[in-house]
């Protein structure tokens, strides 16, 4: 595992607003019970990509559809595997049905005993039980032996083994057979087990949303999130939101004061906002758009009265409906109440200002411990200050640095160059406008 850059530069920004890689940021990853693909995430660049291992009716599909029907959209998504209680499966495919001879089928480095080219489930499924590597399996024969699943049972459910290989040399009127994954088998995991895998295995993505609305998956994906420089959109069809009711996940969220997970009301049980609005936002450069009165193409409004759209933004529960004859997403802010992308520009600071600083450190022979040198540092920060005032994230800033004389004999032994700090005024956005007016005759 790679050394986290905070070991070497420690930036922490705070936040009194309440009112990745470089190409990480721009990247939704969509996380859900998988089993067409081994690993812990596998990036797609269409919806045919996403076509090709998913079937147009799986929750992983259709988030995937919301995020890719945005103009303009992501360049590219991830797909995030949380293992669910799958047996592994396999198809041998042959290309033309065998009128005589035998084939084998290998695993690993064990092959079986000869194949008779009409020989029945039974006889297979004994025939690859033979292998010690195997427990039990269950063969299913079709399109009169053309083709053959075969799923591992048992003891073997959750494993997931290497594809078979097909000798088919002995085998009339066939000359190949295609051998096909349908399932890797894996044994059920947690929600926060799952993020922890997927984040030792790939941290290059930065929003998330889930295949699940069910409360309890909501919460432990949202305090999973609250640790991490990411932020999670969920999303519900509670209808308890909109109301005065407080036992609703709206209300949990923003009591445990989330500051990374934003929750979504719809009424439509098909609704993929939190997969549409993701894949809108992220395309913004950090900083330069406000999340609140954007629309989403492809998904359906839900009809508010006044009295509850003020519950749902009182519980800061993100909403999507008409007003004044546009759609919009009201009110753009996570669970605590910040504004989405406020959290998202100060994340993107905190990486690149860190990014910069290491890059400097790594590139020179050395920066001394000299007013000098520390004068490099300081302009370090400020050329990425500089550059986020240009990005729309802060307004005004000042930096102070120490002198060489304002630091202790320690901390120069132990090469530390503390009390870098500055002060910056996030640029934020006008979302309400009050106008007095007056007119006389």
């Amino acid at each position: 595992m790679a050394i986290d850059l905070n070991t070497y530069v420690d930036v922490q920004i705070t936040s009194s607003t309440q009112g990745v890689s470089r190409s990480g940021f721009g990247t939704p990853i969509i996380l859900g019970e998988v089993s067409e693909f081994s690993d812990r995430t596998k990036s797609y660049s269409g919806i045919s990509e996403i076509a090709s291992d998913f079937s147009s009716t799986s929750e992983v599909y259709l988030k995937a559809a919301a995020i890719f029907s945005q103009t303009p959209r992501p360049k590219t998504i991830k797909v995030g595997r949380k293992l669910a209680d799958v047996n592994a499966k396999q198809q041998v495919v042959f290309d033309a049905t065998a009128t005589a001879g035998t084939f084998t089928l290998t695993l690993g480095t064990e092959t079986t005993s000869a194949i008779a080219y009409d020989a029945d489930a039974a006889t297979i499924k004994t025939a690859i039980e033979a292998l010690t590597a195997v427990t039990a399996v269950t063969v299913t024969v079709l399109a009169a032996s053309k083709s053959l699943t075969i799923e591992f049972t048992g003891a073997d459910a959750s494993t997931s083994f290497s594809t078979f290989t097909a000798g088919v040399g002995s085998l009339t009127s066939v000359t190949s057979a295609t051998i096909t994954v349908l399932q890797y088998g894996s044994s059920v995991e947690t929600w926060t087990t799952a993020i922890t895998n997927i984040v030792d295995f790939d941290n290059d993505w930065y929003g998330m949303c889930i295949t699940s609305k069910v409360d309890a998956d909501i919460l432990l994906v949202a305090a999973s999130i609250q640790t991490l420089n990411k932020i999670f959109i969920a999303l519900s069809n509670d209808a308890t939101i909109p109301t005065s009711a407080t036992d609703d996940i709206a209300t949990d969220l923003k009591t445990a004061g989330y500051t990374r997970t934003g929750i979504i009301y719809s009424d439509d049980t098909d609704s993929n906002l939190d997969a549409g609005i993701l894949g809108t936002m992220l395309t913004y450069q950090a900083g330069s758009a406000t999340w609140a009165y954007k629309a989403v193409a492809g998904e359906s409004i839900t009809d508010f009265t006044s009295s509850e759209r003020s519950y749902a933004i009182a519980k800061k529960c993100n909403i999507y409906h008409l007003a004044a004859g546009k759609n919009i997403f009201d009110n753009g802010t996570m669970a605590s109440g910040e504004f989405i992308d406020n959290i998202i520009a100060i994340d993107f600071m905190v990486a690149r200002i860190g990014e910069d600083i290491f890059q400097a450190i790594t590139d020179a022979d050395k920066i001394p411990y000299t007013d000098a040198g520390i004068g490099v540092i300081k302009g370090i920060l400020d050329a990425r200050l500089s550059s986020s005032v240009n990005q729309g994230i802060i307004d005004t800033y000042t930096i102070e640095v120490p002198t060489v004389a304002d630091t202790t004999t320690t901390e120069r032994a132990n090469r530390l160059l503390p009390d870098v700090d500055f002060n910056a005024r996030l640029q934020g956005a006008i979302h309400f406008i009050e106008v007095t007016g007056r007119v006389t005759v």
